[in-house]
């Protein structure tokens, strides 16, 4: 090699079940440089094209630098992570420490991490990256079963453990204690869920989802066990990650039982759309415990209220991702509770966590304040985050390590939770309802988003000026009626012409590929004045 030039080397990762010949991927790849340089032109071309594609999908336009800079630059780096038919994005993606081993593995974190990663995927238009992710977790669906009976002695059911590896397997062990954990596989669940519900993929809900939601049920019907007052209940259950000495281990906790109960409802509609039984899941659904709430919101456990600050809100998961309670009284006590208890427990990525909590509870000058504060406390001058605060900004409390590793670590999931939370921002929806600007804080005069997607596949696109929605457009993916509901105070409203008056919100019969034009008056005819 001349003195001063670069070589780049490419690791090529491949599913254990290939078993590739290493000679042949060897001549592959050499073929495959040879062609680069003799058509190094035409392959600049196919790359611009394909990154143009991609930022055509969606957008986002705020009044606001530092969000609009971050955003951008973490669409960028779900891009950088994921396509089709590869692996899933991992705690720390292509961007790995050179010097040592990365933070927890480098693994696929199932108690969230890997999963936020994709929420950003479906809101903003990108389905094809979400099938990646789902057709990966399906294929290891043998080891995930292989690993629930070892563990549990349940067949024809799966169990993931927190740290994976990839294959399935247990990365820093195995059977340790942390991937013999009951949950890590309600959160693939969810995600699996999200998937159709945002893309009805029928070809996929038949061949990997329906297949993984229901190995998942059958592990959670053979380790229920019924209890005196006549419910199922689930024992062995965590909230992650949280300790009173040693880590709580109880019965039924709140993240387990809404997000079991979740995936029973979607398994009775899905059994329907594919014309299958699902009277099991019905069955198990009337006699499964339900959540309890108490006057701080939903709790830990039953009967064990949040008692810190905690980084973790998996007791908010019918608020955020479930969406099965947003904009409620109980969510409300719930966020309250969490704020309460302070921040100097938390993550880097719990602050952009916590301000999708606040969209869906209408508090947009709190959402946006989280998200400022993740910027400026949490990202470094490269755009990646620490997860600690090593900065020392006195955000969290003082400490060289977060989580067991070095303040200064960072993982992937905390700015694309960044991502996903400014879409929520404009539009989020729970069961038949839709929020307009819930997220927007009170000092944005004008901003602006192209096809944000919700539940349904239905894609969005509003304009947001003078301190007020002007106009939605709703291009609608599957027929169904929704209610479209205004953060702000507006005047008439007229959907594809048509004056329905000053109204609260609206009713929409949706027709698929019909696209509906709403744009809303200001009120009494004046525009909305901003005032600090």
């Amino acid at each position: 090699l001349a003195k001063g030039r670069s070589v780049y080397v490419t690791l090529q990762a491949l599913p254990e079940a290939e078993k590739p010949d290493a000679g042949r991927l060897m001549e592959e790849n050499r073929a495959l440089l040879v062609r680069y340089q003799a058509e190094e032109a035409e392959f600049w071309k196919a790359h611009k094209e394909d990154w143009e594609e991609y930022w055509s999908r969606s957008d986002i336009r705020v009044p606001n630098e530092r969000l609009q800079q971050a955003y951008e630059a973490e669409m960028y780096k779900i891009y950088c992570n994921e396509r089709q038919n590869v692996l899933p994005v991992t705690l720390q993606g292509v961007w790995n420490n050179d010097s040592r081993m990365p933070a927890w593995c480098g693994d696929l974190h199932n108690d969230m991490n890997v999963q936020a990663c994709y929420w950003p995927v479906y809101k903003h238009n990108h389905m094809e990256l979400g099938a990646a992710y789902i057709d990966y977790y399906a294929s290891i669906m043998p080891r995930l079963t292989e690993r629930a009976e070892k563990l549990f002695g349940i067949q024809d059911a799966v169990h993931c453990p927190v740290m994976m590896a990839p294959g399935g397997y247990g990365a820093g062990g195995e059977w340790c204690f942390w991937n013999c954990l009951l949950g890590p596989e309600l959160f693939v669940a969810a995600d699996f869920i999200w998937y159709y519900e945002f893309t009805r993929d029928e070809k996929r809900l038949a061949s990997s989802v329906y297949p993984f939601l229901e190995r998942v049920v059958h592990l959670y019907q053979g380790i229920a066990y019924r209890k005196e007052d006549g419910f199922l209940h689930i024992p062995f259950t965590n909230s992650p990650e949280v300790f009173k000495g040693p880590m709580l281990i109880r019965d039924d906790s709140t993240v387990v039982i809404s997000t079991l109960r979740y995936v029973l409802v979607h398994m009775q509609d899905y059994a329907k759309t594919l014309g299958k039984d699902g009277g099991a899941f019905a069955e198990f659904d009337r006699n499964l415990v339900p959540v309890t709430v108490g006057e701080k919101g939903y709790p830990l456990f039953p009967g064990e209220d949040l008692f810190e600050s905690h980084r973790h809100f998996c007791q908010l998961f019918p608020v955020f991702p479930l969406g099965t309670d947003t904009h409620s009284e109980c969510a409300e006590r719930s966020l309250d509770a969490v704020i309460d208890k302070g921040y100097t427990e938390y993550a880097s990525w719990s602050f952009p966590y916590l301000s999708i909590f606040a969209s869906r509870c209408g508090r947009g000058n709190m959402a946006a304040m989280l998200l400022e504060l993740y910027c400026q406390a949490f990202r470094s001058r490269n755009t990646f985050c620490a997860n600690g605060d090593p900065n020392q900004c006195g955000v969290l409390r003082v400490a060289d390590t977060n989580a067991g590793e070095p303040s200064d670590t960072f993982t992937l999931e905390a700015g694309f939770i960044l991502a996903a939370a400014m879409s929520e921002m404009f539009v989020h929806r729970s069961g038949s309802e839709v929020y307009l600007a819930y997220g927007i804080p009170d000092e944005w005069r004008s901003a602006f988003c192209r096809k944000m997607v919700i539940e349904g596949g239905h894609r969005i696109s509003m304009e947001f000026g003078k301190y007020q929605v002007k106009k939605v457009t709703v291009e609608a993916g599957v027929t169904e009626k929704l209610n479209f509901h205004f953060a702000k105070e507006h005047g008439d409203i007229c959907v594809n012409g048509e004056n329905l008056g000053a109204v609260e919100g609206c009713e929409l019969s949706l027709e698929a590929g019909c696209a509906y034009d709403i744009t809303v008056d200001m009120p009494c005819g004046k525009a909305i004045r901003y005032i600090r």
